[in-house]
């Protein structure tokens, strides 16, 4: 492939970019560039034209944001595969285009389902950020717990902090046996999934509590997809089974001759 070639195929892919950015889809060009697992200084130089945008850079912009192919390659076409199917998540950022913590909490969950692509809805929500080593890369929302239905692990009035799973990335990136807030047509949950995507075209959702029974979700009817990665709590109590745990400890501490530490 000539020089020529690639610098074209770079203009047409500048372009590409350029319009995610002026439609919104993408917040800026620093969000952009982490999306796709690319230094942002780097993608700076290819959006001034001042180098050539790398083959698997291209091949990760066709595969999250739907550009299409043909038309990087030989100008053929839309930009987009499906202008539909482009990333519509809202993304909230601070005056230094670092993406905040957007929080959903139980009072919103009904109101986030239906408004999950609204730009001023989402915006309005409360967000945060937290100490730079935590969670540095991805994108990421909290949501309320409610219910019993994750006890003991997960408490109603815990939150929880879930990274972005894209949709084209739901057969691979839905992990079993992990917990994940799933955002539906009728509602949000929290559950561990085991993945039936490419065999079935659906989810098994279960709940930590043993007295709720498993049951699936057609993958139709995902809208959201977030991997939880932390907990916030407040329940600070012990956990159960500690006071026999503690017997325990001071009989081995007699048998031993030692003082045990309280």
């Amino acid at each position: 492939m000539s020089a020529l070639s690639q610098n074209i195929i770079s203009k047409r892919f500048v372009q590409c970019a350029q319009t995610l950015l002026s439609g919104n889809k993408v917040p800026s060009a620093r969000q952009l560039a982490l999306s796709l697992e690319y230094k942002p200084q780097g993608l700076s130089e290819i959006l001034n034209g001042k180098r050539n945008a790398p083959v698997e850079l291209l091949k990760r912009a066709a595969e999250m944001y739907k550009l299409n192919v043909r038309y990087l390659f030989f100008g053929e076409g839309e930009m987009f595969e499906n202008d539909q199917s482009v990333n519509t998540r809202v993304i909230v950022t601070d005056i230094f285009q670092k993406e905040r913590i957007v929080h959903v909490p139980v009072a919103a969950h009904a109101g986030y389902r239906d408004n999950l692509t609204e730009t001023v809805f989402v915006q309005n929500l409360l967000t945060y950020s937290l100490p730079e080593n935590i969670l540095r890369y991805g994108s990421y929302r909290s949501f309320d717990i409610a219910g019993e239905s994750m006890e003991p692990t997960l408490l109603p009035g815990d939150k929880v902090i879930g990274a972005y799973v894209e949709p084209q990335y739901w057969e691979q990136g839905i992990k079993d046996n992990m917990i994940h807030v799933l955002v539906t047509h009728r509602e949000i949950v929290v559950k561990r999934v085991i993945n039936f995507i490419r065999a079935e075209k659906m989810l098994e959702l279960h709940s930590d509590n043993m007295a709720v029974l498993p049951y699936h979700l057609p993958i139709e009817e995902l809208r959201e997809a977030w991997v939880v990665r932390l907990k916030i709590t407040a329940n600070l109590n012990k956990p159960d089974g500690h006071e026999i745990l503690n017997e325990i400890r001071h009989t081995v501490a007699s048998l031993v001759g030692r003082v045990p530490v309280k």
